[in-house]
């Protein structure tokens, strides 16, 4: 089969693998390739990432955990040999650099290994770092906060020079990862296991036949589901790809297989990542150095294989590392934010979000508004959600969320508002005097946590004004003009969350006011009439007094009237 060929059938394989889940599967090359990591996305598709200069050779080791704490794995490597101990960790939701640093001198070229897990309890995958062959076995633990040193110390005696390979599980099930080493080439396949508490010493046996000195990758999974990282070894090169898992709890042996042909004497790289979405991880293998970038992976606990595939060009023969969760009871969390806000009469939903190992359901107490529902949606999310808030239903609900799983519980302390339009307080009608100051305040009120809203007026009478207060209430004033009467202003109030009109009825009052002339004349024995007029709000009634000449009438109403 030629070259091509080859890499055409790798391709076909990788587009055949299932759907990654939230986890992305990331496989670096060993020495002698460009310094690429290879991303399975969780649609299912693939892609190369450069993550060193294209002259280095040495090859990258790779792990995996949520530095930034946004709830999306990120990508953390290390160079491998002749490259210096140089750590990147790149965004798991863009692939944006996050974090670029030395963990040991630089001019140390042995290169370094890398692994990730929440060991000081902040909710953030910390990195923690062991030497590559050529130097002691120092481990190193950086904050994924702000990447201080939180801790640092020799796995082995300091005068073993093959380096250490690093990984992190919750091995004694306290909430915090432990520290997970193997001895590097020129010791024996002794792995140690260090409390991310205190470092106190958990555990310490050899994974294989101690006179066997070709190291051991070390990586953790919850393989029995008892809640516990149990740790999985595979044999350094020089051995077969032997790959042993241990209990957490006791060391008893949980498994022990070998990931390729046993006359393979590469070793085997070892990882775990949840590939096919369930909740529970697959143990992954790489194949080591001599052998073809071989990835396998392994359900657990009956170890059926549900994929295999080479990762890059089937010629490539330096090996391959795995990019592995931290295993065990990670700390049940939530990672969502701890409020939302509804409108009102408009559909919306918040997605709550925990992590935790095993998947956990998700439940809520509290008074919901009317409308509003919440289900758990079986992957460690749940929806908060209304088709339509109703009317009436604004205002501050404290709610409890609550993740569950056999691990334990996490609680959140969650306020949902809703905000709803303003309504008017104040009545509907004022009455102003022609000519004379006058004033109205307009009140409004919205639900707790809405918006103050922003008044306006419109047809607003002459001589009058309205001014917006800006606390919800605004004040028509002014000295009316005109001759009186009834007329209507429309008051608008608007926030966020809605739009309140007011039909205000404004009553003028006007003095009444003679318009007609102050004299007039008769002629006895002729029929005659002067019409007396008036202005003024409400209609003025007409009266006279004084003595009137004999056949002289007056009629007030109708005088008034004209």
């Amino acid at each position: 089969m030629t070259r091509q060929c080859l890499r055409y059938a790798w391709l076909v394989i990788v587009s055949m693998l299932p759907a990654a889940a939230s986890a992305q599967v990331v496989i670096a090359p060993g020495a002698g390739s460009d310094p690429v990591i290879r991303v399975l996305n969780p649609d299912g598709s693939a892609s190369s990432v450069l993550v060193y200069d294209s002259i280095f050779k040495g090859g990258v080791r790779v792990a995996l955990g949520d530095v930034d704490g946004d709830g999306i794995v990120d990508i953390i490597t290390g160079a491998g040999a002749t490259g210096g101990p140089h750590v990147k960790v790149f965004s798991g939701a863009d692939l944006s650099l996050l974090a670029s640093f030395f963990a040991y001198d630089p001019i140390f070229s042995g290169g370094i290994f890398v692994a990730a897990g929440d060991v000081n309890g902040d909710g953030r995958a910390d990195i923690i770092t062991g030497a590559g062959a050529g130097g002691a076995p120092h481990v190193k633990v950086f904050s994924g906060a702000d990447l201080s040193v939180l801790a640092s110390f020799f796995a082995y005696a300091p005068a073993h020079l093959g380096g250490v390979s690093v990984a992190a599980g919750d091995v004694n099930g306290d909430g915090r990862a432990d520290i997970i080493t193997g001895a590097g080439p020129g010791g024996g396949p002794h792995v140690r296991v260090f409390s991310g508490a205190d470092l106190s010493d958990l555990a310490s046996f050899y994974a294989y036949v101690p006179f066997f000195t070709g190291g051991v990758a070390v990586a953790s999974l919850d393989f029995n589901g008892d809640g516990l990282a149990d740790i999985v070894t595979g044999a350094g090169p020089g051995g077969g790809p032997h790959v042993r898992v241990f209990s957490g709890a006791d060391l008893s042996g949980l498994a022990s297989f070998y990931a390729y042909d046993p006359f393979f004497t590469g070793g085997v790289s070892v990882g775990a990542a949840d590939f096919d979405g369930d909740g529970q991880p697959e143990l992954v293998t790489g194949a080591g150095p001599g052998g073809g970038p071989h990835v396998m992976l392994f359900r657990v606990p009956n170890l059926a294989v549900i994929g295999s595939f080479y990762a890059f060009d089937p010629f490539f023969a330096g090996g391959i590392f795995i990019g592995s969760l931290p295993g065990g009871g990670e700390p049940l969390r939530f990672t969502s934010a701890p409020s939302t806000t509804f409108t009102a009469g408009s559909p919306a939903t918040f997605t709550v979000t925990a992590v935790g190992t095993p998947t956990p359901t998700i439940t809520v107490t509290g008074t919901l508004p009317a409308g509003v529902f919440f289900q758990d949606n079986g992957n460690g999310t749940g929806t908060l959600g209304t088709p339509l808030a109703l009317a009436g239903t604004g205002g501050v609900y404290p709610l409890t969320f609550t993740a569950t799983s056999s691990a334990g519980a996490a609680t959140q302390a969650f306020t949902l508002t809703v905000q709803e339009g303003p309504s008017f307080t104040s009545p509907g009608s004022a009455t102003f005097t022609v000519g004379t100051l006058g004033t109205f305040a307009v009140t409004t009120t919205t639900p707790a946590g809405s918006p103050t809203p922003t008044l306006s007026a419109s047809l607003v009478p002459p001589g009058l004004t309205f001014t917006d207060n800006g606390d919800g209430t605004g004040t028509l004033a002014g000295i009316a003009t005109g001759t009186g009467g009834i007329s209507t202003a429309i008051i608008t109030a608007t926030n966020s969350a809605g739009t309140a009109t007011q039909s205000l009825m404004l009553t003028l009052n006007a003095v009444p006011v003679v318009t007609s002339a102050n004299t007039t004349t008769f002629t006895a024995g002729t029929a005659g009439s002067f019409a007396v007029t008036t202005t003024g709000f409400p209609l003025p009634t007409v009266t006279v007094s004084g003595a009137l000449p004999s056949g002289v009438m007056f009629a007030g109403a109708a005088a008034a009237a004209r």
